[in-house]
């Protein structure tokens, strides 16, 4: 709760758990993905993980569509061949790497998240806030950096 703390508080609500949820499955994701790239390539994992996310959300999306102007369509398609190109080597990075390596590592995302919502968003993290960023990115970096 040192991350997530809102306004003071270490109340686990409606967001916080969202986000809980998010982690694990997240972190089961990971280990699939080693799974699967035993037998099926790195574009076949995220083609499923692509249509799996669609179809669930596509009923909510549609009806935003006739509402997004030309920039947003264009940052929308930079996003999503960012976040394309992302995953696809996030994948590769779980076929090669030992699966604690390579959740490790990817732990560099909410780090740099993080700097992002403080440079282009004015975030603020409360000391306690920062405190949690940094036991959870050293004991992350511990793990991909241990021997044995």
């Amino acid at each position: 709760m040192l991350l997530s703390g809102v306004k003071g508080t270490t109340v686990l609500g409606v967001p916080e758990t969202v986000a809980l949820i998010g982690a694990i499955t997240a972190a089961v994701t990971v280990v699939l993905i080693r799974q699967l790239s035993a037998q099926h390539s790195i574009g076949t994992i995220y083609l499923a993980q692509c249509v799996w996310i669609l179809l669930p959300i596509l009923p909510f999306a549609v009806p935003e569509l006739s509402g997004l102007t030309p920039r947003s369509l264009a940052l929308l398609t930079l996003a999503a061949v960012a976040a394309s190109y992302g995953q696809l080597a996030m994948n590769e990075g779980y076929r090669c790497l030992a699966v604690s390596t390579g959740a490790s590592i990817q732990m560099i995302w909410p780090a740099l998240t993080s700097i992002g919502g403080i440079l282009l968003f004015q975030e603020h993290f409360s000391g306690w806030q920062i405190v949690g960023a940094v036991i959870i990115l050293l004991a992350n970096w511990f793990i991909a950096v241990r021997r044995g």
